[in-house]
């Protein structure tokens, strides 16, 4: 029987899909994981694998075509051998956290075990809130254009090399910005960006959204450590004075794991580092309101 050790958690970034998730590990004494091991799927043709025991004579359980595995290096034997069905394989050890026993760790043929990129169908996962009837789009009606192009999206160029921290969401002057989910305004109504204003609520799960390029006008019930409620009115889509601009909510959104203001320089986000790209949640929200998104 495997001793444990207790239980160590990794903090995993992936910069380029801006995927900020943790992961636990919880392996036996003498098993360490290889690099990269976070990386892996079960890559097959059927729909599920057998995994073996150490004598590869019995099946401990199957486990799903894209399963994340965990390969394992032991101070013992690394691979082992065994012919089935004519067909000589190779068998590495691995772990299979999404098995739902207490058993996770076993053998499996080396060949089916391969990195996630190298796996047709088996795509990048990106941790965020799923939606559903908590979570609403910040707007009342659709946004007039996509937020996914042009200089509206999330990671458009600005000036100076700055990158554009936020998805910005077409809307007319006036109309109310609703709270996406349950929170508590940390800070209320200040002076943003060219005659315009922002709020800034701490979400359920941590998160943390500004809500920017409003107007002036308070909303009511809506002040510093008020408790929101999903949809409710936060403040009221704005114009920036220079007239460059339709009226728009300047959505940003940070996983909470930061701390101190939101707009910090030393990134070409000129953001805090635990900013996030809000695209997907937003088109969840968007197809759960209204039926449809772009």
């Amino acid at each position: 029987m495997f001793k444990w050790f207790p239980m160590v958690v990794i903090a995993i970034t992936t910069f380029t899909n801006h995927v900020v998730y943790a992961v636990d590990l919880d392996l036996p004494v003498g098993v360490e994981l290889q690099t990269g091991a976070l990386d892996y799927v079960v890559c097959i043709n059927a729909a599920t694998l057998n995994v073996r025991d150490q004598a590869l004579a019995k099946v401990l359980f199957t486990v799903a075509k894209h399963s994340a595995a965990k390969p394992v290096q032991s101070f013992g034997t690394d691979r082992l051998k065994k012919t089935i069905d004519g067909v000589e394989y190779t068998f590495i050890k691995s772990e299979f956290p999404a098995v739902t026993g207490a058993v996770k760790v076993g053998w499996v043929a080396e060949n089916y075990i391969v990195t996630r990129s190298s796996c047709p169908g088996a795509n990048l996962p990106i941790v965020v809130a799923p939606p559903s009837p908590a979570w609403t789009f910040p707007t009342l009606k659709r946004p007039s254009v996509s937020y996914k192009d042009g200089m509206r999206r999330f990671k458009a160029n600005r000036s100076n090399g700055r990158l554009h921290a936020a998805c910005d969401l077409y809307r007319v002057t006036g109309e109310d910005a609703l709270a996406v989910t349950a929170g508590t305004v940390i800070r209320d109504k200040y002076y943003f960006y060219e005659g315009t204003y922002a709020i800034e609520v701490k979400h359920a799960g941590g998160k943390v959204a500004r809500y920017g390029e409003i107007t002036g006008k308070t909303a009511p019930s809506i002040a510093l450590n008020k408790s929101v409620r999903a949809g409710q009115t936060l403040g009221y889509v704005g114009k920036v004075n220079s007239g460059c601009c339709t009226p728009m909510l300047h959505f940003e959104l940070y996983s909470g794991t930061a701390s101190g203001s939101l707009s910090q320089s030393g990134n070409s986000f000129q953001r805090r580092k635990d900013l996030i790209d809000p695209t997907l949640l937003l088109s969840g929200w968007e197809k759960l309101k209204f039926g449809t998104s772009y």
